[in-house]
């Protein structure tokens, strides 16, 4: 995956479906929370998580968030 993905393709407002078509299937889902967990390998020396956090009434992103 490269730096500019989350640069050049926003992800808030995209539906689960999308996400999973850039993205690949996440790594991790918390269905309590409703956020899927993909880690991001971005080509740096870092490997980095984001958080997705999903709304469930209109099953699409709602927030973002991307941590080492």
């Amino acid at each position: 995956m490269s730096g500019d993905l989350l640069n050049n393709h926003p992800l808030e407002g995209r539906t689960v479906a999308e996400l999973e078509e850039l993205l690949g299937e996440p790594n991790d889902t918390d269905t309590t929370l409703s956020i899927k967990t993909w880690y991001l390998d971005l080509g740096w020396t870092a490997l980095f998580h984001m958080d997705v956090h999903i709304d469930t009434t209109t099953a699409t992103v709602d927030s973002v968030r991307v941590w080492d």
